[in-house]
């Protein structure tokens, strides 16, 4: 049973709703990127997709999504309380089906950022703000890898 709001990110290259209502996840990145080269890099497109967990009887008054890149907020995305009353509505319909016993509301929300220009070291992270309280998710971390330099072997 949940008891309180979670929410959990997963990080990617690209993200696809597909139309039996499963979700591909294109190019994930398991809690970090490593970037070599020269910066600033861009990267052509990053998806920060989170799945929101609420108690059953969570009462939604106010949903925003935001997508901090080193403390900046680069996506802030907020619904309107008449959207968030039909989230809830839709999620409870679908956690009673199938004699399931039901844990908690869950849906799903994906950010993209097109492109991604990093011109530094640091940190990508999701938020949710839930009737006004910040729920910080998982975090990427984005590392500069030193490049090796080339070595070439010559024959004496």
């Amino acid at each position: 049973m949940i008891t309180e709001p979670l929410v959990l990110c997963q990080y990617c290259d690209d993200v696809r709703f597909e139309i039996n209502n499963k979700i591909s996840y294109i190019g994930v990145f398991n809690s970090e990127l490593r970037i070599t080269g020269k910066l600033p890099v861009t990267i052509p497109k990053i998806v920060a997709s989170a799945s929101v967990l609420l108690p059953l009887d969570f009462k939604l008054d106010s949903l925003q999504f935001q997508l901090n890149w080193n403390g900046k907020i680069i996506q802030d995305v907020s619904l309107p309380s008449s959207e968030c009353q039909q989230i809830v509505a839709e999620a409870s319909t679908k956690s009673t089906k199938h004699g399931v016993e039901p844990r908690g509301l869950h849906f799903q929300c994906a950010l993209a950022v097109t492109p991604f220009i990093v011109d530094a070291a640091g940190v990508l992270r999701f938020d949710a703000l839930i009737n006004g309280i910040q729920h910080k998710a998982n975090s990427l971390m984005v590392e500069i890898a030193e490049v090796q330099p080339a070595v070439r072997a010559v024959a004496n």
